[in-house]
C-alpha cells in the first residue's frame, strides 16, 4: 500500500493528492511526505518499490520530474529548498539508491540528478564496465547554476557554488567553493553565497563598514 503523507507542526494527515504535485506510483509499499508549509508548482514525483521521498518545510518547487523508481531508495528535500525546474532520476532495475539535498538550497532551471547510468555498457567480450551508481548528497547552502548536472557517485560539500552547465561526476569534499567545466573542478576557494542580490549585499556591506568606523 502506498502513502501520501502532509505533516504539519508534527502532526501526519494522509491525504490523496498535494497541491502542485502529480504522484504515480510504479510500485508498492512507498511513502511521499510532504512539511508544511510548502508551495509545488507543475511537478511530477513518481515512486517504486519501497521507496521515500521527503520534502521538507518552507520548500519552493517548480517543474520538477522526480523518478525514483529504483527499489528500496529515497530522495530526501531539506527545509527551504528553491527549484526552478529538473529532473532526478534514481532508474528501475537498481536497488539502495539515494539523493539527499540539504538545507537552503538554490537550483536553478534544468538541473539533471542521476545515481546510474540506467544502462549497462559492455566491452568487446560482454563484460560490463560502467560501475553501478548509488549515493548523491548536496550539503547544506549549496547553489547550483542552470543546466547543472550531477551524475552517479558525485556529490557537493556544504557552502558550494556549481557554475552553470557543470558536469559533477565525482564527490568533492571541499567546501566554500565554486565548482565549474565538464568535469567539474574546483575553480575557486574561500567563498561563500547569499540568496539576496550583489547590490543588496554590497550596501549591507559598506553600512557595516561604516558602522565600524563610527564605533
Amino acid at each position: 500500500m502506498n502513502h501520501i503523507i502532509l505533516i504539519e507542526n508534527g502532526t501526519e494527515k494522509e491525504v490523496s493528492q498535494i497541491l502542485g504535485l502529480k504522484v504515480e506510483w510504479l510500485g508498492e509499499n512507498s511513502t511521499l511526505k510532504v512539511y508544511m508549509p510548502y508551495e509545488i508548482h507543475a511537478s511530477t514525483i513518481q515512486l517504486g518499490n519501497n521507496s521515500l521521498v521527503e520534502i521538507y518545510q518552507n520548500s519552493l518547487i517548480r517543474n520538477l520530474f522526480c523518478r525514483c523508481a529504483a527499489d528500496n531508495s529515497k530522495i530526501i528535500f531539506g527545509k527551504r529548498f528553491i527549484m526552478e525546474g529538473g529532473q532526478i532520476i534514481l532508474a528501475r532495475g537498481q536497488k539502495n539508491q539515494s539523493v539527499v539535498i540539504g538545507d537552503n538550497c538554490l537550483f536553478a532551471s534544468q538541473l539533471f540528478i542521476a545515481t546510474s547510468d540506467g544502462h549497462a555498457i559492455f566491452d568487446k567480450n560482454g563484460s560490463v564496465i560502467n560501475n553501478v551508481g548509488g549515493h548523491i548528497e548536496i550539503g547544506n547552502h549549496c547553489w547550483l547554476g542552470h543546466g547543472v548536472s550531477i551524475l552517479k557517485n558525485g556529490g557537493i560539500a556544504s557552502d558550494t557554488i556549481v557554475a552553470e552547465s557543470a558536469v559533477v561526476s565525482k564527490k568533492f569534499n571541499c567546501s566554500n567553493c565554486v565548482l565549474a567545466g565538464v568535469p567539474a573542478k574546483i575553480i575557486k576557494t574561500d567563498i561563500n553565497w547569499d540568496i539576496k542580490s550583489p547590490e543588496m549585499c554590497q550596501r549591507e556591506y559598506m553600512q557595516k563598514i561604516k558602522g565600524q568606523k563610527n564605533d
